[in-house]
């Protein structure tokens, strides 16, 4: 028997996360999502940060949203969170990767805080 694969993130409020079939994620499916990548040291102070952008191609618990960049990153898979309150709307608009990368008119917007190791 096979073992569950190691999850991409630590569920610290499980109640936060969606299944795959939430209305939420389901509206994503095929969506352009742009994307801070916020990465923290142990003192808690921002070390840096990354703009990137990718398109939905798959949806579920185990994995998040799956995502295929767009950029500089171009064709790379990226996972994130499933957690609907962690995505809003965005306005139209040129936004800018980093990379110097444009890209109009995304559908949503997200955040997230990745802390380094000691």
């Amino acid at each position: 028997m096979a073992s569950d694969p190691a999850p991409y993130w630590n569920e610290l409020a499980p109640e936060a996360f969606a299944e795959g079939d939430d209305p939420m994620a389901r509206a994503m499916l095929g969506r352009t999502i742009i994307f801070r990548l916020n990465r923290i040291d142990a003192q808690d102070a921002l070390v840096d940060f990354e703009i990137q952008a990718g398109r939905v191609i798959r949806v579920n618990r185990a994995e998040g949203l799956v995502l295929e960049q767009i950029g500089q990153k171009a064709g790379e898979i990226t996972h994130l969170p499933l957690v609907p309150d962690a995505y809003a709307l965005v306005s139209p608009g040129v936004y800018t990767l980093s990379g110097n990368f444009h890209i109009e008119d995304p559908d949503f917007q997200a955040a997230f805080d990745i802390y380094m190791p000691n």
